[in-house]
């Protein structure tokens, strides 16, 4: 990998990790509390949300196993 390419992929982690904190473990799966309006929700499109969440669940895992 390039230096430019890995110094993006360290700076989306750190973002990341500072903004995608919602979710919360649970015994089964994940669980967390959202206090949007409705409209809030059709700000972001489908395939945004997505990206988000793969990328939340990418900074999870990666937590997960720094703490073992």
């Amino acid at each position: 990998m390039e230096t430019a390419e890995i110094e993006k992929i360290s700076y989306l982690k750190k973002q990341s990790a500072q903004y995608l904190n919602i979710l919360k473990s649970a015994d089964k799966g994940y669980h967390t509390e959202l206090n949007v309006l409705e409209q809030d929700l059709q700000l972001l499109s489908t395939d945004e949300m997505e990206l988000l969440d793969i990328i939340n669940e990418m900074q999870i895992k990666e937590s997960y196993v720094e703490i073992k």
